[in-house]
Order: C-alpha cells, then sequence, then structure tokens
C-alpha cells in the first residue's frame, strides 16, 4: 500500500496521463464510441479527484497548502466554468448533461477533465525542470502519436487498429491538423539552442522527435489535407522570423548554430510546394466544392449562423458539440443556390466560431481575453529573448495555437495540447514574474472537509450520468407493457424530454382522435385533440429541427 501511495505521490502517474490523455481519454467528436472507451473516460474522472486526495496524504505534516493565481488561472476558470454553464443551459437536451447517459456524446466530461487535470498540473508543478520533463513527455506523444498515425493510415486501412486510432484522434483530418501542430511545436522548442539544449540532454528525445517528424511529414502528404499545409507554411514562417533574431543574438555570443534555421527553411518549403501543389491539382475544380467533403462549412456562411443564433442564445450559446442542431435551424437560404445545397455539415470554419455558436458571447469574450493577455506576454519575452529562451519559446507556441484557432476547427486533443502548454508556461513564468496572487490553505481544516467534498461529487456525477440510464429502462418498460398506448407514451415523454419520437407518436395518436371527433360532429373537442397534436409537433422539432 505504502508503494501506491508512494507512486500517486510523485509525478510520475501525472507524466503518464499527458501521454496517454489525448491518446485514449479525450476522443470527443459528436460520434458514439465503444463502451471500451467510455469506460476510461469515466475512469478517468475518477482519478484525477484521488490525486488531490494523495496530495492532501502527503501534506499532512505541512502546515497550509499555498496555491499560486495568476491573470491567467483565473481566465482559463472562467473558460471552464462558462463551458459547463453552455453544457448545462444546452437548448438540445440530448447533447447536454441531462442526456449524458450517452456521454461521449457531450463534452462535460472533457472540459471536467480539462479542468482538473490543468489545476493538478499548476499545483505539482515547482521548477523550470519539471516543465522542461512535460515537455519531454509531450516529445514521446508527438512520436507515438505519429508512429501510429503512419502505420495505421498507410499499412492498416479498414483493419480494427485504425478505427481504434481514430476513436482516440477523431477522423485522418483530425489527425493531419494534430500532427501539423505537434511539428510546429517541435520546431518552436528547437528555435532556441539553449532551450534545445536543455530538453534534448537525453539523445533519445532527440532521436524520437527526428522520427517523429518524418512519420508526420509521410502522414501529411498521404491524408494531404489543406489546412495542415497553411498550419505548417504559417508556423514556419513566424517561427523562422524569430530563429532569425535568436540567431543574431547567439552568433554575437560566438554561440550559434544553421542548423535549426535550415531545418526551419526546409519546412517551409515543404509546406509551400504541397500547397501550391493542392492549388494547381484542383484549379479546374470549385474549391468550395473539393473542401466540402470534409464537412467543414466555409466562414462566410458560418458567421451568418453565428448572428442568427446569438440573437436568441446570446450568453451560453446553444451548449457545446451541438454545431449541427444549429446548422439544421439556422442553415442560410443562399446555401441552396450551391453545389452541395443536400449536405449536413457537422463543423464550422474555426474554432472560435464554434464558440460563439456553442458558447454564447460571454465565452467568446473570454477567449478573445485570453488572446489579448498572451500578446502581451509575447512582447514582454521578446524583449527579453536571450534571458529567458524557454518563457518565450513555450509563450510562442502557445501564440500559434491561439492564432490557428481563428483558421481551423480545434478538437479536444488540441484543446489538451493547449491546455498542457498554458499550464507549463504560468509555472515557468512564476519564478520570473512576482504579479500573482497566492491563498493559503490550513492543512487540517482541509483533511476534514476535501476527502467528503470529492467523494460527495463522484456521488453526484455518479448519480447523474446514471439517472438519465434508469429512466430510459423504466420509460422501455412502461412501453413494453402497454404497447405505445396514449398513457404510456405521455409517461414516457415526461420521463425522456428530449425524445421527438414519442412526441411525434402522441401528435398522430391526437390527430386521428381530432379527426374522429370531427366526424362525429364534436367540433370542441376535435379542436382541443388538434391544438395538443401541433404542440407535440412544435415540441418535437425543437429536439430534432428536421
Amino acid at each position: 500500500m505504502n508503494r501506491i501511495v508512494s507512486f500517486f505521490q510523485t509525478n510520475n502517474t501525472l507524466k503518464i496521463m499527458v501521454f496517454f490523455l489525448p491518446l485514449f481519454f479525450l476522443p470527443f467528436s459528436g460520434a458514439i464510441y465503444s463502451s471500451d472507451v467510455l469506460s476510461k473516460v469515466f475512469l478517468l474522472s475518477l482519478i484525477l479527484p484521488v490525486f488531490l486526495l494523495v496530495e492532501i496524504i502527503k501534506n499532512t505534516k505541512k502546515e497550509y497548502f499555498i496555491f499560486y493565481l495568476t491573470k491567467i488561472d483565473f481566465l482559463l476558470l472562467m473558460f471552464f466554468l462558462f463551458s459547463l454553464a453552455s453544457i448545462l443551459f444546452s437548448v438540445n437536451k440530448y447533447n447536454s448533461i441531462y442526456g449524458a447517459y450517452q456521454f461521449a456524446n457531450i463534452p462535460f466530461v472533457a472540459i471536467y477533465v480539462l479542468a482538473l487535470f490543468y489545476a493538478m498540473l499548476r499545483y505539482k508543478i515547482k521548477d523550470k525542470q519539471e516543465v522542461y520533463s512535460y515537455l519531454r513527455y509531450l516529445i514521446v506523444l508527438y512520436f507515438v502519436s505519429s508512429l501510429a498515425s503512419f502505420v495505421g493510415i498507410l499499412f492498416l486501412e479498414n483493419t480494427f487498429f485504425i478505427r481504434y486510432l481514430r476513436l482516440a484522434l477523431a477522423n485522418s483530418h483530425d489527425i493531419s491538423i494534430f500532427l501539423s501542430v505537434l511539428t510546429i511545436l517541435f520546431f518552436s522548442i528547437t528555435s532556441s539552442k539553449e532551450f534545445s539544449r536543455e530538453i534534448f540532454k537525453n539523445k533519445t528525445f532527440l532521436y524520437f522527435t527526428r522520427l517523429a517528424v518524418f512519420f508526420s511529414l509521410i502522414v501529411l502528404v498521404s491524408i494531404n489535407f489543406v489546412y495542415s499545409w497553411f498550419v505548417l507554411l504559417f508556423g514556419a514562417i513566424i517561427i523562422f522570423c524569430f530563429r532569425v533574431k535568436i540567431y543574431q543574438k547567439e552568433k554575437e555570443q560566438g554561440n550559434h548554430s544553421k542548423r535549426p534555421l535550415i531545418f526551419q527553411v526546409l519546412l517551409f518549403l515543404f509546406a509551400l510546394n504541397y500547397l501550391l501543389n493542392f492549388f494547381i491539382v484542383y484549379k479546374d475544380a470549385s474549391l468550395d466544392n473539393y473542401l466540402a467533403n470534409y464537412r467543414q462549412l466555409d466562414t462566410g456562411h458560418t458567421w451568418q449562423i453565428v448572428f442568427s443564433n446569438l440573437k436568441e442564445n446570446t450568453f451560453f450559446g446553444i451548449g457545446l458539440e451541438n454545431f449541427d442542431y444549429a446548422f439544421s435551424k439556422y442553415r442560410p437560404a443562399s446555401m441552396n443556390n450551391a453545389v452541395n445545397w443536400d449536405l449536413r455539415y457537422e463543423r464550422t470554419g474555426s474554432f472560435f466560431q464554434d464558440i460563439l455558436i456553442c458558447g454564447g458571447i460571454l465565452l467568446g469574450f473570454v477567449l478573445l481575453f485570453i488572446v489579448f493577455l498572451f500578446l502581451q506576454r509575447l512582447k514582454k519575452h521578446a524583449k527579453s529573448l536571450q534571458k529567458n529562451p524557454d518563457l518565450f519559446t513555450i509563450l510562442l507556441s502557445i501564440s500559434l495555437l491561439l492564432f490557428l484557432m481563428f483558421f481551423v476547427n480545434f478538437n479536444f486533443n488540441l484543446l489538451f495540447i493547449f491546455i498542457v502548454l498554458i499550464a507549463l508556461f504560468v509555472s515557468a513564468e512564476r519564478g520570473d514574474d512576482k504579479k500573482f496572487i497566492y491563498y493559503k490553505i490550513n492543512t487540517s481544516n482541509a483533511q476534514r472537509v476535501i476527502p467528503f467534498l470529492i467523494i460527495g461529487f463522484l456521488i453526484v456525477l455518479y448519480i447523474v450520468f446514471n439517472l438519465k440510464m434508469i429512466k430510459i429502462v423504466y420509460s422501455n418498460f412502461i412501453l413494453s407493457k402497454t404497447d405505445f398506448s396514449q398513457e404510456s407514451l405521455i409517461q414516457a415523454d415526461l420521463l425522456e424530454e428530449d425524445r421527438y419520437e414519442y412526441k411525434l407518436r402522441l401528435a398522430k395518436i391526437f390527430a386521428k382522435k381530432s379527426i374522429e371527433s370531427s366526424e362525429a360532429g364534436q367540433k370542441d373537442l376535435s379542436l382541443k385533440y388538434e391544438e395538443k397534436s401541433l404542440a407535440y409537433i412544435s415540441e418535437a422539432t425543437k429536439y430534432h429541427p428536421e
């Protein structure tokens, strides 16, 4: 038992989770996944609070817990809270917390896990050496993701392996974006010789990254997704500009190397070549027609949906992962003249548009504040580039991700990378930036209260995620015994308000009764049944606009 506790008391388990989290625990993209994936998601939601309990046990001899909080921490806290609020106030109940029996369909667990994971990272990381350690684990993640994608997409198509890979990293285009972002992250790390020396003290990590870049580029060529080349091209340009500045300072000190500069030029040329090739190959075809196959709506039509949605759902949006609902309800009439007028889209043109539609204007403003704050930080640390290359490099990677969110559709895997980088940056900056707030919590009080809070929270979480299933089982039992009678359908509808099928059945029953009453000369009763039928149809369209 002591060995188990000692293992959890170290950072080993948390580092392992950096490796496993995006591969196996956050495959949320609006699809129903296997029970195996669901069990791992739920397991993770139980593991993270246990970490907090173990930390309390570990600090029994200390008088206080000390938490250091910055502006970035508060903004992320608001981001998590508004995200959860948008889920609670979701227009589409099926994708809200109340429809949690299919909880791979909802982002509630993902947001909850990311929030706890960020808190644990911030609390556990004490110095820059720990920051370097977690970056090495991200490199391992990069290597494993690129290798798995390389083997799966090139050699194991239409097999169980590629199916499992896509459960973890979504479809091939999301894999492409994910690998291109990690490739840019690697090149930003190597933009500073001093920083890369700290990261690659062990040559094994350097070999891992080189192989990962090789595998990633092969996968990107194989998938040939245009937005991946935009990501690589833009990232290579920005990193090259800052690398030139670093190179000049290193040259003045007589400690410079041209190799990272050459690598970034090659990456730029590589991305430019395939981007130009993309437009040359498809110059005779409509680009919108080609990109429609990726089920990602163009920017112009998306903004029309954004404004239409904000008029009705201003503050909290329609609930995360509900864009398909918004598209069905606010679909622009001009799309009827498009080549692919009959397609239904599941994605917006960018992460920011998705946030405005699904999270509302409050979440959108928080995101803009985060962007503004990091641009300020980037300007500040650019002045002391040689003094703090580690801070600047991590900050550069975060800024690139923030910029890319306006052009690509982020998924939870990219959001995970973003959260980890922010936690590492804030933890690394703590020693240099004295503007932070710290809170002291008495250890003895925490030992008495927090365990009960965690246990209570887990019980509530279990009830919430099973209450819906209990209602479903009970409503199915009622219907099976009564053969879908009017009374049983009304009871089932009360138990499952989001099931539009029940409402349509009831609408048909009352429509039939309205016709029968009219034929019998009972006009008042016929009108009453007709009103009930129309009311049920109206309710059904709220949950299923089509």
